[in-house]
């Protein structure tokens, strides 16, 4: 291209565009620029999404933002393995989420059927309970009565008893007198 000019930070995006990845010694060998100066290029291009940088044991290594096509193919490559895995993971839990639901019916139809019991059993002893009540007060009302027909013999004997005295007492004065 005529009559464009290149500036120190186009070279730099081109140099690591094209390696892919460079240290930062390696940059400023090839464009013979100070590391300090490319250090401070390569920070602002890097927060501008430009490259990317990488710290690694030996130092500041330049990465280029776009991947070649091997990049490409090898992160679709890792991310359609991760893919399968999460779907064949997804699918297993599903699979066992559907049968601890199955689980979970069984449960509740057996709950359902013991609250059904339950319930009976409750108006059974109600029943019950209304019954002993009713009893109850049948035996309250025997026992009074009971107690009245108790009380009204011992006034018929307790009169009787009189008269036989009354009588004796008269055949006494009777016959003796």
């Amino acid at each position: 291209m005529e009559g464009t000019i290149k500036t120190g930070v186009d070279k730099l995006i081109e140099l690591v565009r094209q390696k892919g990845s460079l240290s930062l010694s390696e940059a400023s060998k090839e464009l013979g620029i100070p590391k300090q100066v490319l250090k401070d290029w390569a920070l602002m291009l890097s927060q501008q999404n430009v490259i990317g940088l990488e710290y690694r044991l030996t130092g500041l290594y330049l990465i280029s933002s776009v991947l070649t096509k091997g990049q490409k193919a090898s992160i679709q490559k890792d991310i359609g393995e991760k893919k399968d895995i999460f779907i064949r993971k997804s699918k297993t839990i599903l699979d066992s989420l559907d049968r601890k639901m199955g689980d979970i019916e069984a449960l509740k139809e057996k709950f359902k059927k013991m609250q059904d019991s339950i319930t009976h059993a409750i108006s059974g002893m109600r029943n019950d309970l209304e019954e002993i009540r009713k009893l109850q007060d049948e035996l309250s009302k025997i026992d009074k009565r009971l107690a009245k027909e108790e009380k009204g013999t011992e006034d018929f004997l307790k009169s009787v008893s009189k008269t036989v005295e009354k009588e004796e007492d008269r055949y006494y004065n009777t016959v003796f007198d």
